[in-house]
């Protein structure tokens, strides 16, 4: 594993932020967010986990949750607000027990059929899915009544297949698909100790619903294989999350999270090729690369970078010996808000193996070192990538025994 909006918000003046006694003013884009200094949490360590309820901390700001005049879904814009009969009641008492977490259900059914056209090879793909999904939330003191959210949707694909010769072929396929809002997106609305940002969910969410072709052509022989792939997907109510600001939790500057839902083109390119250039000398080359934007112009947020590969390997199936060239371009073009753009990286991966039969029985082992330079690099992806960077060098020993 989103993008400006269709009508910006207006920033609050600060006049109709009310600042309390023993409190900080904090700023950003979307206006004024006054956070309570006498906030109390727990370490972030004994924080509760994705999509768990913030039960069982002793006080916290009271946000509520407004709408931005547009007719499209927007991010809830939350406006810090410290309640202080809230505050000090809780921080006197015992702490309250945690509300039950969220329930979901999902049900689903569904159906592919292959049709041969005819002998040369061609096919006819078809296929259809009917999903039932639903969550809900549980009624709480601190959070309020329960809300249910259940989302129907059919989706179905209709595929071509195509054979070019004997090596050779292509595929074609056109695709709806549906992805209903998780637990997270809808209901979250505390630390998450996970992204390091509190986070508010939308319980108005829409599910996502999505359009898209994609082309495959495909090689295949005993010295060389290959394929290369095209992609393009619109996607009705896209979901993504959206950086609001600034608050400061046990001294903790943390982002404010929410998320948002526009429209959004999704369209792609990936490719790969693999040949025997010597004896059980196999180079491969690969890369991919995707592009995205939201209805009315801007970037979807924490996309990856553009990506080649290079990789050299023996493999007389009783040794293996092998190396791997990774690199990722810079990913500049970002998001509005606070995301952060990341650094072109290269990395270096080796791998050996040994393979023998015994009896009746087969044996395998191999080590893989992956970043074996030990390289400092952040995934653009990634949602913790301003706090935490990718593994640095992984030793990985693996034995196998197969019968």
């Amino acid at each position: 594993m989103r993008p400006p909006l269709a009508a910006s918000p207006t920033a609050r003046p600060a006049s109709q932020s009310p600042v309390l006694p023993g409190t900080r003013r904090q700023t950003s884009r979307y206006g004024t967010c006054t956070p309570c200094s006498t906030m109390q949490s727990p370490s972030i360590s004994s924080r509760p986990s994705s999509g768990t309820p913030l039960g069982g901390w002793k006080s916290m700001s009271r946000c509520q949750r407004q709408r931005f005049p547009s007719s499209d879904v927007q991010p809830a814009k939350p406006s810090c607000v410290a309640s202080v009969a809230s505050s000090a009641s809780l921080s006197s008492s015992r702490r309250a027990p945690a509300p039950q977490a969220p329930t979901s259900r999902a049900a689903g059914i569904f159906g592919f059929q292959q049709l041969e056209l005819g002998d040369g090879g061609a096919a006819l793909q078809l296929g259809a899915r009917l999903d039932r999904y639903s969550v809900a939330s549980r009624t709480a003191p601190k959070f309020g009544p329960g809300r249910e959210r259940a989302f129907t949707a059919v989706s179905g694909s209709l595929g071509l297949v195509l054979a070019l010769g004997e090596a050779a072929s292509a595929a074609f396929t056109l695709a709806r698909a549906f992805r209903a809002p998780t637990v997270e997106e809808l209901y979250s609305s505390s630390v998450h100790a996970g992204t390091g940002a509190v986070e508010f969910g939308n319980p108005d969410l829409d599910a996502e619903r999505a359009l898209g072709v994609d082309a495959v052509l495909r090689y295949h022989s005993t010295r060389f294989s290959g394929q290369v792939a095209a992609y393009y997907n619109r996607v009705a109510g896209y979901i993504y999350p959206t950086v609001l600001g600034e608050t400061v939790v046990d001294g903790h500057v943390l982002p404010v999270v929410s998320y948002a839902q526009h429209d959004a083109t999704l369209r792609g390119l990936e490719g790969s090729v693999e040949a025997v250039v010597w004896g059980s000398l196999v180079v491969g080359l690969g890369g991919d690369v995707v592009s995205a934007r939201r209805q009315g112009g801007g970037t979807i947020p924490f996309l990856p970078p553009a990506r080649v590969f290079l990789g050299l390997r023996w493999d007389d199936g009783a040794r293996l010996l092998g190396v791997r060239v990774r690199h990722a371009a810079a990913r500049t073009r970002i998001s509005e808000g606070d995301e952060t753009p990341t650094d072109a990286y290269t990395l270096v991966d080796f791998e050996a193996g040994l393979r023998r039969s015994i009896g009746r029985m087969g044996h395998s082992l191999n080590l893989r070192i992956d970043n074996a330079g030990d390289v400092l690099y952040r995934d653009a992806s990634s949602r913790i990538k301003d706090f935490a960077p990718n593994p640095g060098r992984n030793v990985v020993v693996v034995y196998r025994v197969g019968w």
